[in-house]
């Protein structure tokens, strides 16, 4: 099955024209609530081809992309125009239940 980007999605895996995989899992959405990016959207999805939840029941810990949500909006549509990646993180599962 494709999407209209070309990207072949199998299963919780999606791939784009060029084998690569992201998106593995459901992302976790958060917003940033000080410093210069207070008030935006970001999303983390697994870096790996385990899904966060996964990786925390397993180790406590995962290893993620991070997503600056460009289009927060009802039009989203989870492209490179709405949802920009710009790093990778290491997020401890007792950080997420303070």
């Amino acid at each position: 099955m494709s999407d209209d980007g070309d990207n072949l999605a199998e299963g919780p895996f999606t791939y784009d024209p060029y084998g690569n995989c992201f998106a593995v899992g459901t992302p976790m959405l958060f917003v940033i609530v000080n410093g210069r990016f207070s008030g935006e959207y970001v999303a983390l999805t697994s870096r790996t081809t385990t899904s966060s939840a996964e990786q925390f029941a397993k180790q406590g810990w995962a290893s993620v992309v991070v997503h600056r949500i460009t289009n927060p909006t009802s039009s989203f549509d989870g492209s490179e125009r709405d949802a920009d990646p710009v790093g990778m993180a290491f997020i401890d599962k007792l950080a997420l239940e303070s």
